[in-house]
Order: structure tokens, then sequence, then C-alpha cells
């Protein structure tokens, strides 16, 4: 699940999996993916996920482009 990982693996692990979801799954918008949040309202990683879904793009070629990204 999107919280555990933002939870227990923390930003970067998190846009990763969100990057490679929405090169896949070209329906995954930013705004999906925050209406698909909405249902939760108190958990761990909540704030990092709202976090990731920011930061990720839908065009990520591989998880060492995401990386790169984050850190530049």
């Amino acid at each position: 699940m999107l919280l555990d990982i933002a939870h227990y693996e923390g930003l970067h692990a998190a846009v990763v999996v969100i990057d490679s979801a929405r090169r896949k799954y070209p329906e995954l918008t930013e705004g999906e993916l925050h209406r698909r949040l909405g249902a939760y309202q108190r958990y761990r990683g909540l704030r990092v996920l709202r976090r990731a879904i920011e930061l990720s793009v839908p065009n990520s070629d591989s998880a060492q482009e995401t990386r790169a990204r984050l850190i530049l």
C-alpha cells in the first residue's frame, strides 16, 4: 500500500512507486490520486504521500531517473 511505503520508506521511495504507476496507468493523474487519497483522514504517511503525489510525473522512464530528479 502506498501509505505504508510513504511511512516506512520515505518520500523518495513513494515518488518512485507513484511515477512507475503513473507511467503504466495514464489514468492515474495527480488529481485522481488525490481524489482516491481523500478517503483516508488519519494515517501515518499521509502527509508524505500527498507530497509524493505532487512531486510525481507521468513520464519518468526509470526509478533512477526519478531519484536523480528528486536530488536535483
